[in-house]
């Protein structure tokens, strides 16, 4: 090399050492930090594939510990419920102890009541006191929101939201449409009494019982019979009604009224004093010529030639419907000679004159004389009533055991009118009034409307005032409080008729009550229409007020008893039948089934696994289906046709549920809902407890669910509640007698206990189905993801270490190489020595 201003191998050795530099600079990098990417530069696409896989691995451990927090909260819940559980199963063989009566003494029973009590006050506590993070879990506060109109409300007997999801959505609507309605097994007999000794064995869902029946029996015996047994069958029977005329609870009534002032005229003698004339017309009425069809007048006309007697010797009577009674008095041929004790003699001679009018006897008035015309009666004031009825209730109104006391009145006189309500300790309330010196009826009603404090007057009492008129004054107290009476629960005054022609199809029978809008009628029957089409009108008994007094006992009992009527229909009274009737309406409302009469073998409850089985053991008893034609000895019920939010739902039953990804709720239709095209309609608005399990934050990642509050007011059945089971609840074992069955504590409790379990298996098999799957799944992925992320981002020491030794190998080659380059010019100097 000759040539020294520029060094090319130099320049190129520099070059080749710094790029050896670099690479050994990279190798150290990447070895001491573990990962090959550690700027853009690096390797960009590699870059953005690490970073998407490194948010998708955050991604997925935050979910995995949600799922585990998620997980925790619905073991807390478990454990709770689990709790509950043994309780209810404590209760559960405490009540099936203590329906030992036979076995155990009072004391016992009381003993096992208190222990039923404080395991109810155990599971509201419980209820009330399981948290997690501060969160209640089991009170009903992780429930969904829902909202309902009364309407819809009232077509349900249970429902509940297990889980929803709504996502961005405000609310979910829920329509669930009957498009078939449940039935029951069901099989009738038309065979009327037995003509022979019959053995049946008759089953159902809760199990079957053998019945034996006598030679005779009526349909009215079988019923009775088999219902016995039902408790142990689950099927029960009735006799079809071909007509229920009804009547609803009436309120108890006291009737408050005011003496009717008479017409009278004073007629003077013609000597000294007067004579009275009082009219007679009318009881409740008497006085008022308007009320009573016109006026009555008394003309007195002195008699001449000698007249004798003294005599009513004319009634007229004018186109307005006023009477004039005309007497004639005796006279000596100028003067009249009449006495008051003649006058009165004379009327009462004439008996329509004595029923118009009565005279005062005064025998010191002197003679009476001629009144110069028709002396009109006036002064007369009709009476005046009220009615007061009870206010205390409108389903049970006026039957004392269900209002928990009686109702009275009292009025007295006072200062004043005033009204003030007690209550005393067996519930009787008495409403005293104390009226003063001409107080009307109106003034007492305004008193008891005045008296609105709480558990006053006006609280016990609405008053009926159409009937005051012109305001006639009080009579008199009452002398003590008067009881409210007349008032029923409606529980006892239906009459049920049934056709018992041999050939009821040829025509139709109608029944209808009357009132006879008249005071002490007789309760009577007459039978009208045709062969073919009767008719038979109950002709209602009165009081001497006209107000109606034939029960529903009385009622059956008159249609039972009377030859013709009974061969038409059988009737019978609802519960013991002490309970009022009233006027049905007329024959139109009265029509007879005329397919009535036999006997219907259903089971208790709806649903496919309800049936009803008769085997007839011994003697003839067939049995058809409900058409009346197919013979049949046995029958399922069919289960309840829903279809929610256009979906088909399971059901069993009345039940009906639904279970999609964004909800899962169950429905439990009344039976009064149980009809084709019936719509129940509510909205979620929110609620619930939800859970971001996944790596979606959308409603594929998340599961929402509710939890009912579970406590003694809402754990139960159609039995009832649990909170009546506690001292006072109506159903404790203290209260188990007539009315009172155990089955009902048991069934309570069972209902209870399904719930619980119901809402633990849904927990739990969230918790291993859905969270434990969801954990390994996203574990499973996380593994996967972070692998493909290493080969991207991570360093390979291996190939690394390699490059270092090679990058330490060309460094080190390239400053001797450069030491070399660098040398190489001062050969130069060889040439200029």
């Amino acid at each position: 090399m000759t040539r020294i201003s520029t060094n090319v191998g130099a320049t190129r050795g520099l070059r080749n050492l710094n790029k050896a530099n670099s690479k050994l600079d990279t190798a150290i990098q990447r070895l001491s930090t573990g990962s090959q990417i550690n700027n853009g530069k690096d390797n960009p696409s590699g870059l953005i594939s690490g970073e998407k896989l490194r948010f998708q691995v955050t991604t997925i451990e935050q979910s995995i510990k949600n799922s585990n927090r998620a997980s925790n909260v619905i073991a807390t819940a478990d454990g709770a419920l689990g709790e509950v559980s043994g309780l209810l199963n404590q209760i559960r063989g405490l009540v099936q102890e203590g329906l030992n009566s036979g076995a155990l003494s009072d004391t016992e029973i009381e003993a096992n009541q208190l222990q039923i009590d404080t395991a109810l006050s155990a599971i509201n506590r419980i209820s009330s006191n399981t948290t997690f993070g501060g969160d209640k879990l089991i009170d009903g506060s992780k429930s969904f929101k829902t909202t309902f109109t009364a309407a819809n409300s009232a077509k349900l007997s249970d429902f509940q939201v297990n889980e929803a999801l709504l996502g961005t959505n405000a609310s979910i609507a829920v329509n669930a449409t009957v498009t078939s309605a449940a039935e029951k097994g069901k099989l009738r007999y038309a065979g009327g009494s037995l003509t022979s000794k019959t053995t049946l064995e008759v089953a159902g869902a809760k199990g079957s019982q053998v019945v034996q029946l006598d030679s005779g029996s009526t349909v009215a015996n079988i019923r009775d019979a088999i219902n016995g047994i039902s408790e142990s069958t689950g099927v029960s029977a009735t006799i079809g009604n071909g007509l229920v005329l009804t009547q609803g609870a009436q309120a108890g009534t006291y009737e408050l009224s005011t003496n009717a002032i008479k017409n009278t005229v004073s007629v003077n003698a013609s000597t000294s004093g007067s004579i009275d004339f009082t009219d007679l017309r009318g009881l409740t009425t008497e006085g008022t010529d308007a009320t009573l069809g016109g006026s009555l007048s008394i003309s007195i006309v002195t008699g001449t030639g000698s007249r004798g007697t003294t005599d009513v010797t004319a009634i007229t009577t004018d186109a307005s419907g006023n009477q004039t009674i005309e007497i004639t008095t005796a006279d000596d041929g100028t003067n009249s000679l009449a006495s008051a004790a003649d006058i009165a003699a004379a009327i009462a001679a004439n008996g329509t004159a004595a029923a118009l009018v009565s005279v005062t006897d005064n025998s010191s008035v002197g003679v009476i004389g001629d009144t110069s015309g028709a002396q009109a009666l006036t002064g007369g004031v009709d009476g005046e009533s009220v009615t007061f009825s009870d206010n205390r209730a409108s389903s049970t109104a006026g039957a004392f055991d269900t209002l928990g006391g009686s109702l009275s009145i009292e009025l007295a006189s006072g200062a004043g009118t005033l009204a003030t309500a007690a209550t005393d300790a067996n519930g009787d309330v008495t409403v005293s009034v104390t009226f003063g010196a001409g107080a009307t009826l109106q003034d007492v009603v305004d008193a008891i409307a005045a008296d609105q404090t709480a558990g006053g007057a006006a609280e016990f009492i609405t008053t009926d005032v159409t009937n005051i008129g012109t305001g006639t004054t009080l009579a008199a107290a009452t002398g003590g409080p008067q009881l409210f009476t007349d008032g029923h629960d409606g529980l006892n005054n239906d009459v049920s008729f049934t056709d018992v022609r041999s050939d009821p199809s040829v025509g139709t029978a109608r029944v209808a009550f009357a009132d006879p809008s008249a005071a002490d009628q007789a309760l009577s029957i007459t039978i009208g229409g045709t062969a073919t089409d009767p008719d038979i009108t109950v002709n209602l008994a009165t009081d001497a007020d006209g107000n109606i007094i034939s029960t529903a006992a009385d009622v059956a009992a008159a249609i039972n008893a009377d030859a013709a009527a009974s061969l038409i229909v059988n009737a019978s009274a609802e519960g013991d039948g002490s309970e009022t009737v009233a006027d049905s309406g007329g024959l139109a409302n009265g029509v007879v089934d005329p397919g009535s009469g036999a006997l219907i073998l259903t089971s208790d409850n709806y649903g496919s696994k309800q049936f009803v089985d008769i085997n007839v053991l011994n003697g003839t008893f067939a049995t058809t289906l409900s058409d009346s034609t197919t013979a049949a000895g046995r029958d399922f019920g069919t289960n309840i046709g829903v279809q929610i939010n256009g979906q088909s739902a399971q059901t069993d039953g009345l039940n009906a549920s639904i279970r999609t990804g964004a909800l899962d709720t169950s429905l439990s239709f009344t039976t009064d809902a149980n009809t084709v095209a019936n719509t129940v309609a509510f909205t979620i608005n929110g609620g619930g407890a939800t859970f971001q399990i996944g790596e979606e934050v959308s409603t594929s990642g998340q599961i929402g669910i509710g939890i009912e509050a579970v406590n003694t007011a809402r754990l139960g059945g159609l039995s009832g509640k649990l909170y009546e089971l506690g001292s006072g609840g109506g159903k404790s074992l203290l209260d188990i007698g007539p009315g009172q069955s155990g089955s009902d504590l048991v069934g309570i409790i069972e209902d209870a206990l399904s719930r619980v379990s119901t809402l633990r298996g849904r927990l739990g098999a969230l918790q291993k189905n859905v969270i434990e799957t969801n954990v390994s799944t996203l574990g499973v992925a996380l593994e996967n993801i972070s692998a493909a992320r290493s080969q991207i981002v991570d360093t390979d020491f291996a190939t690394e270490t390699a490059n270092l030794t090679k990058a330490q190998i060309l460094s080190q080659a390239g400053i001797s190489v450069l030491a070399i380059a660098n040398q190489q010019p001062q050969q130069v100097l060889s040439l200029l020595g």
